[in-house]
């Protein structure tokens, strides 16, 4: 009998043995109702026979490693090809590559090193979705995770894409490095081999050895650098994306070498009343054993029986508790006959606690504040707290994740709360930020963006503005808030004072994962005009600024809305495939525009930033256009701040002759000329003369067209004419006119 039959015999025996599946085995409540243990055994969901057998060894015994390989990489257009054994131990997965390679080479660092010779390996550890979701479902629980290995020119290095949750990914990311996995990367130029051994511990991914008979994996081999460099597979889902685990590759556990149990604190955490704290146990053996668990004074205790054999059981011990003030210390022990002991320790938080510790701190400032904006401020930065709290415990039964990251960033943002972030001072010299909230109006939802005041900053005084569009790294204001935070304590008290440093105000809307078209377009230009509406802005100096998932943000609203802006500044972007062919370039054929990318640039190769440079060249602009030298995604951030000195210089004014065009009904007006497009139409254009008080107009694609010649608009004196496609349409006063059909 194979080894593979023995394993599905032992899962298939489980259920005729011990437990009946959801059995409630053990109860008990405290007496004062605080707190109370259940235990319930768990199913065994029954393995695919023709799904991969992993051995489960001694660690690194050199025996497993030298059989045949549990995949092999390779593709004819590519001289570069790699074998991998897969095994498990007690503690860990473990990974044995070796890649067949003429050269190797990893010159970066951080969050870049995929960029040059190396590998990705994803995992899902519990392998909940390996092989079941669809193909494409994009997800992070706490057993998921993509993480990076390369040998550098530093020496061996890991990186975590996404662990646990999804990372910001950038090389500035401090969670993302994980030296503690000791990865040992060697290169044999003998034979041309890279070797990778990669340990990868149960613990990393909140689960233990066999709690499932299966987990998922796949890797990507990465072969070369920058334009050069090609990917390899075996599966998917390995990129540096959220990951995929309908794509990984299934993998079925073999038995273990011995009697074996495994105690993994699957949930720590109680969210909500009706939640509960969780410890896994698995059983890989016959042996009857005591399964005991206490919380303070008060302890339960279960009896497992002996199986008819050697076959996974499992358990889960669940605590509840009404005690939400304070954490809860639990400990979980499995005794054999013999008295040998596997024992789990955990503490048990209420993440509301948190919550409430950090309006609490806020309440506390907010009192303190020595000006009406300030008092705001902070009540709304509370207000965000609550609404994302909200969100996310609402979100809990599909997925935890945005709990759990709400739950780090209310954490990490409570000490950052000063007592001078109550002092008006502070923020009129340049340093803190106000949060500003306001309710959407195209959908109530509660909406934040932040505002740095400039140098010695007027009520009544009007200044430039710069908005200054995020990247695509950040998922929540919270984390936005806290990022700002760091920053700014970091300059407080230094010498060089930012008092009267700024003469404009700095805005930072807000969109998280949205980006700045669909909805998050809507938003983001309604956060535009709520600033605009709040503070005295000078309506010829407003500049958009932004950086990649920022940088597409102010291509997009710049070229859809150029009668709006003085300047655009698009920082590490390239042209978007979308728009090409649309001839965007045009409506901001007037617009100063700087534009800058790095040489290296791993996420925009410098063809698309050429091409982005083109689409505005063809139609009479010249942008000022830079490549940095020696830089990858992220520019250095004095080059946003030299750019911002030359934006700076320059006004909005309205040009005599201009051309606008329109895909989206939302965005189709332009210097007081409102376009209306025909319903098969996929784009509407305009082009517009001034010459005096005459204004020549020609339309595509346009079923009408309103002609506001006010001061909103086109700002002429009366009287005005009008010629639309070559025939006079209008002669009179100088205010708002309809031609053609308009609805």
């Amino acid at each position: 009998m194979t080894a593979f039959v023995l394993v599905v015999l032992c899962l298939s025996i489980i259920f005729m043995s011990g437990c009946t599946p959801h059995d409630d085995i053990g109860y008990r409540e405290t007496p004062d109702g605080e707190a109370h243990f259940t235990m319930v055994s768990l199913p065994v969901d029954l393995p695919d026979p023709n799904l991969p057998i992993v051995p489960w060894v001694d660690d690194w015994n050199g025996e497993w490693d030298s059989s045949v390989p549990t995949f092999t990489i390779a593709d004819q257009g590519c001289p570069t090809s790699a074998k991998g054994w897969v095994a498990v131990s007690d503690h860990a997965i473990l990974l044995n590559v070796v890649v067949q390679e003429s050269v190797h080479e990893n010159h970066q660092t951080g969050g870049g090193i995929f960029d040059g010779d190396s590998i990705q390996v994803a995992i899902d550890a519990r392998g909940d979705g390996s092989g079941t979701l669809p193909a494409d479902t994009r997800m992070v629980n706490l057993d998921d995770g993509i993480i990076a290995f390369a040998l550098t020119d530093t020496g061996p290095q890991a990186w975590a894409h996404h662990l646990g949750k999804v990372y910001n990914g950038g090389a500035g990311n401090p969670d993302g490095a994980m030296p503690r996995l000791g990865p040992r990367i060697t290169r044999d130029e003998t034979v041309h081999q890279t070797v990778y051994q990669i340990t990868l511990p149960w613990a990393e991914f909140h689960t233990g050895a066999g709690f499932t008979p299966i987990f998922g994996m796949a890797m990507q081999l990465n072969v070369g650098s920058g334009k050069a460099r090609k990917e390899l597979y075996w599966g998917k889902g390995a990129a540096g994306g959220v990951p995929m685990p309908g794509s990984m590759n299934k993998l079925l556990l073999g038995p273990p070498p011995r009697p074996t149990v495994t105690l993994t604190c699957a949930k720590d955490r109680i969210w909500t009343a009706e939640d509960t704290a969780e410890v896994e146990v698995s059983v890989f053996s016959p042996l009857p054993y005591r399964l005991e668990a206490q919380c303070g004074a008060v302890s339960e205790k279960w009896a497992i029986p002996a199986a008819d054999n050697s076959g996974l059981r499992r358990y889960l011990v669940r605590l509840s508790s009404s005690n939400k003030q304070q954490d809860i210390p639990v400990q979980v022990r499995v005794l054999d006959e013999a008295r040998r002991v596997t024992e789990a320790q955990m503490t048990v938080s209420q993440p509301n606690v948190k919550l409430e510790s950090l309006c609490q701190r806020l309440t506390i400032l907010e009192k303190r504040a020595n000006h009406p904006l300030v008092k705001q401020s902070l009540q709304n930065l509370q207000s965000a707290a609550r609404d994302i709290w909200a969100r996310a415990i609402a979100s809990l039964k599909n997925n935890d994740g945005l709990a759990r990251n709400t739950l780090e960033w209310i954490t990490s943002l409570n000490p950052l709360l000063r007592d001078d972030m109550a002092d008006w001072r502070l923020y009129v010299q340049g340093y803190y930020q106000l949060m500003i909230a306001f309710k959407s109006p195209s959908d109530g939802s509660l909406q934040f963006y932040k505002v740095r005041l400039p140098g010695n900053f007027e009520l009544d005084k009007t200044y430039p503005v710069i908005f200054s569009l995020h990247g695509g790294g950040l998922r929540n204001v919270l984390e936005h808030a806290q990022a700002d935070l760091v920053e700014t304590q970091k300059q407080i008290g230094q010498e060089n004072d930012r008092v009267a440093q700024n003469t404009y105000f700095e805005v930072k809307p807000f969109v998280g994962k949205l980006g700045y078209l669909g909805q998050g377009g809507i938003y983001t230009w309604e956060q535009i005009l709520d600033m605009e509406k709040t503070f005295h802005v000078n309506p010829d100096r407003r500049y958009l600024e932004g950086g990649s998932m920022g940088g597409y943000g102010t291509w997009a609203l710049g070229s859809r809305v150029p009668d709006h802006w003085a300047a655009l500044d698009i920082l590490a972007f390239g042209m978007p495939s979308a728009d090409a062919g649309v001839g965007y370039g045009r409506n901001i054929s007037y617009l100063p525009i700087y534009i800058a990318i790095g040489d290296h640039d791993p996420y925009f190769p410098l063809e698309r930033a050429f091409a982005l440079r083109d689409e505005i060249r063809n139609w009479g602009n010249e942008p000022h256009f830079a490549i940095i030298e020696n830089c990858g995604h992220g520019l250095p951030p004095s080059l946003a701040l030299e750019v911002r000195v030359k934006m700076l210089k320059h006004s909005r004014a309205r040009p005599d002759h201009f051309q606008f065009v329109t895909t989206d009904d939302r965005y189709r007006s332009c210097w007081g000329i409102t376009l209306f497009r025909k319903p098969e139409a996929h784009s509407a254009r305009f082009e517009c003369s001034i010459a005096g008080n005459t204004v020549t107009l020609t339309t595509e694609h346009a079923t009408g067209v309103q002609v506001d010649a006010g001061p909103d608009g086109l700002n002429l004196r009366s009287p005005v004419r009008v010629v639309w496609n070559g025939s006079e349409a209008y002669s009179g006063s100088a205010a708002s006119v309809r031609l053609g059909i308009v609805p």
